[in-house]
């Protein structure tokens, strides 16, 4: 679980790009455990890009995003959400299709998820520059 990353005030952001983040658990009770999956705090005068990540199958929230800073949403697969991003786009929530096997988290050659991301920008723009050939989640099936 990826927990509370909070970059300075000045800092130029987070990409979180091309993640699998599924079965997570947790036992924590205190008032911040709203995910076993990402939960992202963006500060004031910093920004935020996730992109091309499958979020699936955690057993609180897949994500929890918080924070003023500005969010980038885009191209991904989730089950549960909590809190807003300023731009949310393409994103999807459908059973990804993992291939059989225990901890196996390639997808299946039948899933929608399979070129339904985009290459993400070296650098945040508004709007990013996107390229729209990539899988999402970890592995990209059309080697990019």
């Amino acid at each position: 679980m990826l927990n509370g990353i909070n970059p300075p005030n000045n800092d130029r952001g987070i990409y979180f790009t091309n993640n699998t983040v599924v079965a997570n658990t947790n036992d924590n009770t205190s008032n911040y455990a709203h995910t076993s999956g990402l939960y992202l705090h963006v500060a004031e005068y910093s920004q935020a890009y996730i992109a091309n990540n499958i979020f699936w199958d955690n057993d609180v929230n897949d994500l929890f995003l918080s924070g003023p800073g500005y969010k980038y949403f885009v191209n991904n697969d989730f089950k549960l959400k909590l809190g807003l991003a300023d731009l949310e786009s393409n994103n999807l929530s459908i059973n990804p299709q993992f291939e059989p096997g225990l901890f196996n988290y390639n997808l299946s050659q039948s899933s929608v998820l399979i070129d339904a991301g985009i290459k993400p920008p070296l650098a945040i723009n508004n709007p990013p520059n996107f390229d729209e050939t990539w899988s999402l989640g970890e592995l990209d099936i059309s080697d990019n």
